[in-house]
């Protein structure tokens, strides 16, 4: 009976060094694959490693020059294959104003595929903008602006509350055949319209959708018995409205034109 605590810490001493020898095995192997895994990460991100050699552009574009988009994404390529900073090629896409999304791809071994998303203009934003169906202003070159959009015009900030009441009064407007050609806001405070038939409404912001409720209401009794045709008509009043006729003599003019034919 006094010969077995002897005999386990005899077992003790003799099973250390195993453990030991574990112990530096793993460490080894730890260092090893470290060591590889560094290698690794530096040939990955050597930019001279798998260079990127093509640029290939998807989705239909109607205003961008693909020639010019490639350039740019092609001059801010800072990597290879695997360490090119796609950020950074996202936000030099993003310089041409007719960019409106973007996303990039990789496509082994050597090609970068984006896929291109044209801005749909809503309308003209003053004289050297464009506005899309987000409300979103951007601003290409003077000589991209299309032709043929309605013209809007305010604050900047103002442009999702502008292209919102568009939607509105168009839609409003149609009912009795008119459509918006200009639509401004004026100081936050007044809407003014200008509709396709040469007439300007003019509607309180805060009480708008009620005023061009009761405008096309009241449209078909807007008539002047001398046969001047309505120019202006202000909404802005508590009861009623204001009409500003055309001359009489344009009234007059057109009545000799009808004679004529």
């Amino acid at each position: 009976m006094a010969t077995k605590p002897s005999a386990r810490r005899k077992d003790n001493k003799t099973a250390a060094p195993g453990w030991w020898r574990l112990a530096v095995l793993g460490l080894g192997m730890v260092l090893v694959l470290g060591s590889v895994g560094t290698w690794v990460s530096a040939w990955v991100t050597d930019p001279t490693r798998l260079p990127l050699k093509t640029i290939r552009i998807t989705g239909e574009l109607a205003h961008l020059d693909r020639d010019r988009l490639q350039q740019l994404v092609a001059d801010a390529i800072d990597g290879g294959f695997f360490s090119v900073d796609m950020h950074k090629l996202r936000a030099a896409a993003k310089q041409l104003a007719w960019v409106d999304e973007v996303s990039i791809r990789r496509v082994w071994p050597q090609t970068l595929v984006m896929d291109v998303a044209e801005q749909l203009p809503v309308a003209r934003w003053g004289d050297k903008a464009l506005v899309n169906g987000r409300g979103e202003v951007f601003r290409p070159e003077v000589g991209e602006l299309p032709t043929g959009l309605p013209r809007f015009d305010g604050a900047d900030e103002d442009a999702p509350a502008v292209v919102a009441f568009y939607r509105f009064a168009g839609a409003r407007l149609a009912a009795v055949e008119l459509q918006i050609s200009d639509l401004v806001l004026q100081g936050r405070h007044d809407w003014r319209l200008e509709l396709d038939n040469g007439m300007s409404v003019l509607l309180d912001q805060a009480r708008a959708a009620v005023m061009l409720n009761e405008f096309v209401s009241a449209l078909p009794a807007i008539r002047d018995p001398q046969g001047r045709r309505p120019v202006r008509v202000d909404m802005r009043y508590e009861n009623g409205f204001a009409v500003q006729w055309a001359p009489a003599d344009e009234a007059d003019q057109k009545s000799e034109q009808r004679g004529a034919a």
